[in-house]
């Protein structure tokens, strides 16, 4: 898990895909959260994580197209009121 806190982002959150729906990485966001010392943080979910983080209370502030290596990857920035 990785904050900067200076821009408010959660930036990365990820857990290997053998693990997955074992509560890790809501234990990770709960942890991050814990001692965080703003009032809102965003993050760019993909598509995939983008559930989760909708069941974690953050809103979609904006939907994004992001080309890499000739293909079109769709992120959505994200925001929690803490």
């Amino acid at each position: 898990i990785s904050i900067i806190s200076y821009y408010k982002m959660l930036d990365l959150l990820y857990t290997h895909p053998n693990f997955t729906k074992q509560g890790l990485a809501q234990n990770l966001l709960d942890f991050a959260l814990k001692n965080y010392i703003h009032k809102e943080i965003y993050t760019f979910a993909s598509l995939n994580a983008k559930d989760f983080f909708l069941k974690n209370n953050f809103k979609i502030v904006r939907e994004n197209e992001v080309k890499r290596n000739d293909q079109i990857l769709k992120n959505f920035l994200m925001k929690k009121e803490i």
